[in-house]
């Protein structure tokens, strides 16, 4: 009977694409995974990007502040002044830094 025919394809047809389905499915759990891991990693890195950038903002603003100190400075001494003051800081820092 034609039911017996329609039978016999449609059988190996919803087999083959029952398989297919399986597989992909299969497929979109990883992806899915890896979108997870992908988030992951994004959120460290933005997390990280935000810390670096406020970083360079306190530097900047030390930055600024240490400029400001020594336009003051350079106004009230002589440049020479301030040089052998920096010199001293500098070699201070150093002995102190080699004694450690």
């Amino acid at each position: 009977s034609p039911h017996t025919i329609d039978h016999n394809i449609g059988t190996p047809a919803r087999w083959v694409c029952s398989r297919v389905r399986d597989r992909l499915e299969d497929q979109l759990a990883k992806l899915q995974a890896k979108m997870a891991t992908a988030d992951a990693v994004n959120h460290e890195l933005s997390t990280e990007l935000l810390a670096t950038k406020t970083r360079i903002e306190d530097l900047d603003l030390q930055l600024e502040g240490a400029n400001e100190i020594i336009a003051q400075r350079e106004g009230q001494a002589g440049h020479d002044d301030l040089r052998d003051e920096y010199d001293e800081a500098c070699a201070t820092a150093k002995v102190q830094h080699d004694s450690h």
